[in-house]
């Protein structure tokens, strides 16, 4: 029995030609990176303007423990506010200098299928081009 499941943002098709889903840990990982990747206020007035993070505008900080801290918060926030199904065990932030990059690493379990998971991401301005 499939508990979580949504479209596939990959777009790939069945051999039907419709939209593929994904289920369960993918679909959730993949909800985790549309919260962080979203611009807050990007959505229309009739979805939630709310809805995303700001870690793309601090990605054009200076890059420091300070701005680092600050994207591990927001991260932490968006996905408290926006994924009901996750607990987060533990976000971490690693800044990549050379590269004006941070690596973030979330640690979190699946709430009602007791299945822990770590969803690794590279931000950088690029990111967002």
């Amino acid at each position: 029995m499939t508990i979580y499941s949504d479209i596939d943002f990959g777009l790939t098709k069945t051999e039907y030609g419709d939209i593929d889903i994904v289920t369960e840990l993918n679909a959730v990982k993949q909800s985790l990176k549309n919260i962080i990747l979203s611009k807050k206020g990007s959505r229309t007035r009739y979805q939630n303007p709310e809805f995303g993070s700001n870690v793309h505008q601090m990605l054009f900080e200076k890059i420091n423990n300070i701005t680092s801290l600050q994207i591990k918060n927001e991260i932490t926030t968006a996905i408290e506010n926006f994924e009901p199904r996750v607990k987060i065990i533990k976000v971490g932030t690693i800044l990549d200098a050379d590269n004006n990059s941070y690596k973030v690493n979330i640690e979190y379990e699946l709430i009602n299928l007791a299945i822990a998971d770590t969803l690794n991401l590279n931000l950088g301005i690029i990111t967002w081009v």
